[in-house]
């Protein structure tokens, strides 16, 4: 019940209780003025009735002297006296009128009187025509003196019930008072306590009129300092909106946002421009004109391998699929018309609430079309150079070959040993140079394979029959077997197991094993290559399959171009297959790689 409404309630019971206690008081002081009006009335009568016995008692007086002496003196005071009865018998009717037994009463005294008075005017009219009264007038002076008696006999009744009747409205009269002090007390009492109860409600308003007054003071001072702190960081909002707004609108990086419908709510003058606009006014224009963005109908785009690249496929939108939180591609934008080509690098990552949920997906786009084109050039120059080196070298290995034999038949060692060396350097600079030339067919998609079928554990078996003898300080223990057929360039398969292994020999200097293990999962061969040297670091294993890139810790000292693991992951890339690693640095490193089972191998017959 709401405060106001409360107090309303509270003085209307308080005016009803105070009018009910008004109408019990009131009530009770009539009926002690009723009780005092019928005991007075009560007095009156009981007065009028002694009264009316003296006159009575005067009156038989008289009559019995008159019958006895006959003197008219007698007869006189007798009428005098039944005159003065008569108007008390008319007082005694109007007294005697509340209450009906008193008057019954009465009324009988009454008719006893009149009986009397005219039984004794017979007597004396009887004994005035007489000289001496006879027996009939003594007979009627015997009745007159009984009906006296009868008289007496109902003033004493009256008289006595006037006397109870007078004591019993004493004591109702004394009870009245009694009760209504009582009642008076009680009902004093009650106001008060309503008057107290009334007063706490009413402070208790008070007090929360108060406190929800000071309550809304406070309220509204808090709302005033929280409209001026939101002010504020409005101002501090726009500020920093309007400076990053120019950072982004200034950064050479290509920024756009995506809701989480995948609809573009941002982006920056650099992703305009890369994607072909003017600015991003343009191209806000054109978002709101065209289905199909300009990109998509200028351009045609692929990945870095040259495969068409589709809207799908984009990075943001396999973010905003949920197959990562983050991802990256290369593409190459080439214009249909002009025919002209541009490379960007595409990253996007996510932006989730509190509860995990996407939010937006932000994509930055680099142009990467100068280094791409500095990469295209260094890349046809490695080309042009492997090719100009290959002949050379292919050259001075007939010579050397053709030297071994002459220095053999003149049996000349210690030449012989020099010109071994220089065949051993020639083999492994004709490695570096097959791999660079590798590296720039890839880079072109010029890298043929010639896929056959190939029984996976004996290519493995082989190639560690072919590295073993070139250690002597390790040696290579394989274990477990596949029992499976793939399909593939056997040349280029043994290139990355070669590769493999000769890594795990080169970066385990102070180790004298390396394991090699096979077994089949499903519909894959699963190889791994352990070594026990300096391991890689967990923040480096991401990018060791990387063209040139050579971890620096592990670099000096040891010799090589850094392409063997990026041509190896590229080689196990086209056959269908997924290579990693797993690292820790200083406990060595576990190489894998897998390839696709084409079928198992069928148990040999015997002999017939």
């Amino acid at each position: 019940m709401r405060p106001q409404k409360r107090s309303i309630f509270v003085f209307i019971i308080l005016l009803i209780v105070l009018v009910v206690n008004a109408a019990i008081f009131f009530g009770n002081i009539s009926i002690i003025n009723n009780n005092e009006e019928q005991a007075h009335s009560t007095y009156q009568g009981a007065i009028e009735l002694q009264k009316v016995e003296l006159l009575r008692n005067d009156a038989e007086f008289n009559q019995r002297n008159y019958l006895r002496t006959s003197r008219n003196t007698y007869l006189q005071q007798y009428n005098e006296t039944m005159s003065a009865i008569t108007p008390q018998l008319k007082l005694l009717d109007q007294i005697t009128q509340k209450d009906k037994e008193l008057h019954s009463r009465f009324l009988t005294l009454q008719q006893f009187i009149q009986d009397d008075q005219a039984l004794f005017e017979s007597t004396i009219t009887a004994f005035q025509q007489q000289a001496h009264p006879d027996e009939n007038a003594l007979i009627n002076t015997e009745v007159a003196k009984e009906k006296n008696e009868d008289i007496h006999r109902m003033l004493n009744i009256m008289l006595e019930l006037e006397q109870n009747h007078s004591t019993t409205l004493a004591k109702n009269y004394v009870h009245s008072i009694y009760t209504t002090l009582a009642t008076f007390f009680s009902i004093s009492v009650l106001n008060f306590l309503l008057i107290i109860l009334g007063y706490l409600l009413l402070q208790r308003e008070y007090q929360q009129r108060e406190s929800l007054r000071l309550s809304e003071v406070r309220y509204r001072e808090l709302m005033r300092a929280d409209i001026v702190k939101i002010k504020e960081t409005e101002e501090e909002l726009k500020k920093s909106r309007d400076q990053l707004e120019v950072i982004l609108q200034n950064v050479a990086e290509g920024i756009t946002v995506q809701n989480a419908q995948g609809k573009l709510i941002y982006f920056n003058d650099a992703a305009a421009k890369l994607m072909g606009f003017s600015d991003s006014n343009e191209m806000r224009r054109d978002l709101k004109i065209q289905k199909l963005p300009k990109l998509i109908r200028k351009y045609k785009i692929y990945d870095e391998s040259g495969k068409t690249l589709f809207p799908d496929e984009f990075p943001g939108r396999r973010v905003l699929d949920g197959v990562a939180d983050h991802a990256e591609t290369v593409i190459r934008y080439e214009e249909i018309r002009s025919k002209i080509s541009r490379w960007s690098l595409v990253k996007a990552r996510c932006i989730l609430d509190d509860q995990g949920k996407l939010l937006y997906v932000i994509n930055i786009v680099i142009d990467i079309t100068e280094s791409k084109e500095s990469e295209k050039r260094k890349d046809e120059f490695i080309s042009i150079a492997s090719h100009e080196l290959k002949t050379p070298i292919t050259t001075i290995k007939a010579y050397v070959q053709l030297l071994q034999r002459h220095l053999a038949l003149h049996r000349d060692q210690e030449a012989l040993l020099y010109v071994y060396k220089v065949d051993a350097y020639l083999h492994k600079l004709t490695g570096l140079v097959g791999d660079l030339l590798d590296v720039s067919k890839m880079k072109a998609g010029k890298l043929q394979f010639n896929e056959e079928d190939i029984t996976f554990d004996e290519l493995v078996q082989n190639c560690i029959s072919d590295i073993q003898p070139t250690t002597t300080t390790h040696q290579i223990l394989l274990a477990g077997k596949t029992s499976a057929v793939v399909r593939g360039d056997r040349i280029r398969v043994e290139q990355v197991i070669n590769n493999l292994l000769v890594n795990a020999i080169k970066y385990s200097p102070s180790a004298d094993k390396v394991r090699v293990h096979l077994q089949r999962k499903g519909s894959e061969v699963v190889t791994s290559v352990k070594d026990y040297g300096m391991g890689i670091a967990k923040d480096k294993q991401h990018k060791i399959f990387e063209k040139f890139y050579r971890v620096l810790e592990t670099s000096k000292g040891f010799s090589g171009l850094g392409i063997g693991l990026y041509l190896s992951a590229e080689i196990v890339e086209r056959h269908g297959g997924r290579i990693w690693v797993e690292s820790q640095k200083g406990h060595g490193s576990i190489f894998y790689f897998t390839l696709p089972v084409t079928s198992a191998l069928k148990p040999s017959l015997p002999p017939e």
